[in-house]
């Protein structure tokens, strides 16, 4: 690989990603948005000019690429499904409302986990329930109900912290603490929403 250039392997990538959106049908594996997205990339980042582009996402290249599947059956399409996997694994994969039902050991753990395997410019995007007066999650003035209940469905809530003390949490976990990035300061619900940057 050449550096400051993006490998062989990852331009035909993404030069099939602009190909297949031509490519009748394939609308339903793509994930929407995709195509636009690779060619903006591509031309932005100066790998190809525009007059490429609109070659890669022609009928004519369409016809290129199936004219070669016979190398490898299948794989033009296959790119397509593949991108498709990806993405599905990936958004099921997400652990959205997790660290409300961890105990403090395993959130600070997954926070310092997450750090360790992560580069510069990770961003954690989370929800958090603030603490109360007594060190409880506080949902309202019904928390003893909620709470009761939330542990009678066999999901109780564990953990919660006072949105003072979440900058210093994090900070000790290796994350900086990001409210702008959150989009406002103000509950949502019984939740706030946060983001921990590296």
């Amino acid at each position: 690989m050449q550096k400051d250039k993006p490998s062989r392997t990852a331009y035909k990538i993404a030069m099939n990603m602009l190909t297949l959106g031509a490519k009748p049908g394939m609308d339903k594996f793509l994930p929407p948005g995709i195509v636009q997205a690779t060619e903006k990339l591509l031309v932005a980042s100066g790998v190809v000019g525009s007059r490429t582009a609109r070659w890669a996402r022609s009928k004519r290249m369409v016809s290129v690429y199936e004219a070669f599947d016979w190398m490898l059956p299948g794989q033009f399409e296959a790119f397509a499904k593949r991108k498709a996997f990806f993405e599905r694994q990936v958004k099921e994969g997400i652990g959205e409302g997790l660290v409300m039902y961890l105990p403090l050991e395993a959130v600070r753990s997954l926070f310092c986990q997450c750090a360790v395997v992560t580069g510069n410019d990770t961003r954690i995007a989370f929800s958090y329930i603030p603490s109360g007066a007594d060190g409880r999650p506080d949902t309202g003035r019904w928390t003893g109900l909620m709470l009761w209940l939330q542990k009678v469905a066999g999901e109780p809530l564990i953990w919660s912290i006072r949105p003072e003390e979440l900058g210093p949490f994090l900070e000790k976990t290796g994350w900086t603490n990001a409210p702008a990035l959150a989009g406002t300061p103000r509950k949502h619900g019984v939740e706030f929403y946060a983001v921990a940057t590296k």
